[in-house]
């Protein structure tokens, strides 16, 4: 990349999109920053980004120390929605009403725990306990605690559904594990997609699908836990 103070160029080329994640940690093109700062390229994922890529923020949210700069509203949805997390270091923490000894606690209770990288993406040596052996959980519990650049979190239950496949030029419906994940344009929402997998690690790079999504209104509830013979939409029986 080049940068002359009005255009940035690749390979001699006008540039003026950059869709990748720019990662201070893998970027080494100093011009790309200069012509970001200056507004003459747009960054889909922009530097500041960085902040809220690090995994590290999860066990922030959950940290007491700074329980007071959380507004009730936000407590409600932090408990909602981001499983218990810590960072993978030396030290003693809470879980639940526990007081822990942080490595040998994730040592022990491999089947119920996920391994991340803090700062990483796309599912890159993410380890699911319950898919990793013994010998190798600790392996990497050994090799990050030093570095404290891995998170360990609760692992959350991935949900599932039926989705249409095509096999041999048939549709066939097949049993897939999905995660809905809206996104914004200018500070708003602009619509969502979904991810669906064979695997647990839902993530398209680590060989997941993509699927776009729609929002509809339905007389019949569309996944399969929301039957309830119980209930009764617009007068009728699901």
């Amino acid at each position: 990349m080049t940068y002359d103070g009005t255009t940035l160029k690749v390979k001699d080329e006008p540039t003026h999109l950059v869709y990748r994640r720019a990662l201070l940690e893998d970027l080494d093109q100093s011009d790309l920053v200069a012509a970001a700062r200056d507004g003459r390229v747009c960054v889909v994922n922009p530097f500041r980004s960085r902040v809220a890529n690090n995994k590290k923020l999860f066990a922030l949210f959950c940290d007491p120390r700074f329980a007071h700069l959380i507004e009730r509203d936000e407590q409600e949805v932090i408990d909602a929605t981001i499983p218990w997390t810590r960072i993978l270091r030396g030290g003693h923490t809470n879980y639940g009403d526990w007081r822990i000894d942080l490595l040998p606690f994730v040592a022990d209770n491999r089947e119920r725990l996920v391994l991340k990288p803090a700062s990483d993406f796309g599912g890159h040596n993410v380890s699911l306990g319950m898919e990793t052996p013994q010998e190798k959980w600790e392996s990497i519990v050994e090799a990050h605690a030093e570095r404290a650049d891995f998170i360990v979190q609760e692992y959350v239950p991935v949900p599932e559904e039926m989705f249409p496949t095509i096999e041999d030029g048939h549709v066939q419906m097949r049993l897939k594990r999905f995660n809905i994940n809206p996104f914004g344009i200018g500070g708003r929402y602009a619509g969502s997609i979904t991810r669906i997998s064979d695997r647990a690690v839902i993530n398209v790079s680590a060989g997941g699908g993509l699927l776009p999504s729609v929002i509809g209104r339905h007389k019949r509830r569309l996944l399969a836990e929301d039957d309830d013979e119980e209930e009764v939409l617009h007068g009728h029986k699901p």
